[in-house]
């Protein structure tokens, strides 16, 4: 590979990086703005009390259920975050498949909603894999990108992970339904499929999309 060459897939895997990154920091930063909103209210309505105005219970529960219901919210956010930073401890490892789409799946929802597109888990089959977790997850993440691209504004992505029918009979494949396949695979894609011996080509039904991966092919 030649140096510039290089230089580009090391650009590409830091942007994946800051584009997480980005993502997540904004989910934890629209938390803060409901909290600091339900304190602020919280604030109010204890200076009015002061002033002789009684307190509505009601009210109050409404306020405190929000912000522990952000917290909850943010706790997962933070959770999301520390396995994605995590995925980087060893380059190659056994990965359940089912829990790295629901990993990018959460990560990947402000996104989404960003294009009105609603990303959902469908049934699924435990299936483990020895692989490179962090090139995986952006395996993922660039297949969501596409997916959300030829996506219909108010429609819903189904995954579901499953055990290869077909041959090569020791793999697994993630289906993605209510999708466009392009015309055309971004070049970073077609790397990351070539890197760990994968294929994302289009599903027999009309509207799906297929990832298909070794049990191991990590190159």
């Amino acid at each position: 590979m030649s140096g510039e060459r290089h230089d580009d897939v090391e650009r590409e895997d830091l942007q994946f990086f800051g584009k997480v990154s980005a993502s997540i920091s904004h989910e934890i930063k629209n938390v803060f703005a409901v909290i600091h909103a339900g304190a602020g209210l919280l604030e109010d309505l204890s200076l009015l009390a002061a002033k002789g105005r009684p307190l509505d219970p009601e009210k109050l529960q409404s306020v405190s259920r929000s912000i522990l219901n952000q917290i909850q919210r943010g706790d997962g956010i933070v959770r999301n975050m520390n396995t994605f930073a995590h995925s980087v401890d060893e380059d190659v490892r056994e990965v359940n498949l089912v829990t790295s789409v629901e990993l990018m799946v959460g990560i990947c929802q402000r996104l989404a909603a960003a294009r009105n597109v609603r990303l959902e888990m469908g049934e699924s089959q435990d299936c483990s894999i020895r692989t490179d977790p962090y090139f995986l997850e952006h395996l993922l993440f660039a297949v969501i990108d596409v997916a959300l691209e030829g996506a219909e504004s108010g429609g819903t992505i189904l995954f579901s992970v499953m055990p290869q029918a077909a041959a090569p009979a020791d793999g697994v494949q993630l289906s993605l339904s209510g999708v466009r396949f392009p015309a055309d695979l971004p070049g970073s894609l077609e790397r990351l499929t070539r890197r760990l011996a994968a294929s994302v080509e289009p599903g027999d039904d009309a509207g799906t999309l297929v990832v298909r991966l070794p049990r191991s092919g990590n190159q």
